[in-house]
């Protein structure tokens, strides 16, 4: 099983051992070369969440992982999932593992052992390990068509399942498909502790605090905090400042928004007020933060979102706004 990396002291630490939160500022330009976005060759996946593992794998070897969930693109059903292990640096995909039961697969955290997919009302929580290690299922090819072109036997890997904490039959059958929660677009970790949130396009909405119980259980605090409107994702610097992906629709500029961690505290999130934006590209959906750089998620290179649908691309950007699909993610250095 893959264990986290423990590090003593993180960086920018101040006299109390947080870092200073000033030492972490909302940056105008950003570089547009970041990792590759794991789309397949359809790209009919529509990327949602974005996360981090660093840990070691079972040989005791370091990991450094971007992590993605998507929904897949069909009109007719929107409760298939997938998400995908990448190695930061060399773009080398660890696990590609499909998800089912939850509608609109939305955003994904790691924490530790455990990691977290939201969507649908829902939290699944999955073990990391057996993500990023799938069992793969031998198919053998049987019947004419198969005999003719000479078919050879192949793997897959079904849906992971996600733990199931009931202790009765009842709720087992309520919880198979994942714990529910106050709100599912995105989720985020900080602190040890889960982040739930919702969207809405044109008023404020509300994030939610979840602790993890030993068995990695989202576990209702009761704590809610205000997340200004269109917020797709979530994250968290090292010293608490909080940063907001907000995005609607093709060929409009996303923002991200900065709170300080003080102003998070003391006001309960964002506010009409304590908010600072930059623009970024459009259709932003979730961010991760690592070592100081926020790494930010696009949904604007799916094929479900590469064009307009109804006339010439050329002629509807002249009033709609000009399509800008995206197959990399944005590296946006928060420190000051």
């Amino acid at each position: 099983m893959a264990v986290p990396i423990k590090h003593d002291v993180p960086p920018f630490v101040g006299g109390d051992g947080r870092p200073d939160p000033e030492a972490f500022q909302l940056p105008e330009g950003f570089d547009e070369d970041g990792p590759q976005i794991p789309f397949t060759g359809d790209n009919h996946e529509v990327p949602q969440g974005l996360a981090h593992f660093r840990g070691v794998d079972e040989n005791g070897d370091p990991v450094d992982e971007l992590v993605y969930t998507s929904y897949q693109y069909d009109p007719d059903d929107t409760t298939h999932g997938e998400i995908v292990f990448m190695d930061r640096r060399t773009g080398e995909v660890t696990s590609r593992v499909p998800l089912e039961g939850i509608d609109h697969y939305g955003g994904v955290t790691v924490v530790g052992d455990y990691t977290y997919v939201s969507g649908g009302g829902r939290l699944q929580v999955y073990e990391t390990s057996a993500l990023r290690d799938p069992q793969r299922r031998l198919v053998q090819p049987e019947g004419p068509i198969a005999e003719a072109f000479g078919v050879e036997p192949y793997y897959v890997i079904d849906p992971a399942t996600p733990i199931n904490y009931g202790t009765t039959d009842a709720e087992q059958g309520e919880l198979a498909n994942g714990v529910p929660v106050d709100a599912s677009s995105t989720v985020t970790s900080h602190d040890g502790d889960l982040y739930v949130t919702d969207w809405d396009a044109d008023r404020p909405s509300t994030m939610y605090r979840y602790e993890i119980g030993p068995d990695g259980q989202p576990i209702r605090t009761g704590d809610e905090y205000t997340v200004p409107p269109q917020t797709q994702g979530v994250s968290f610097d090292e010293a608490g400042n909080a940063y907001y992906s907000r995005s609607h629709g093709r060929g409009v500029p996303s923002l991200l928004t900065r709170v300080s961690a003080d102003d998070f505290a003391s006001d309960g999130g964002w506010t009409w007020q304590n908010g600072e934006d930059v623009a970024t590209p459009d259709m932003a959906e979730g961010s991760v933060i690592i070592d100081g750089q926020l790494n930010q998620l696009y949904e604007s290179g799916s094929a479900k979102y590469d064009h307009y649908d109804h006339g010439p691309d050329a002629l509807i950007e002249l009033v709609a706004g000009e399509l800008d699909p995206r197959e990399r993610l944005t590296i946006h250095d928060l420190r000051n």
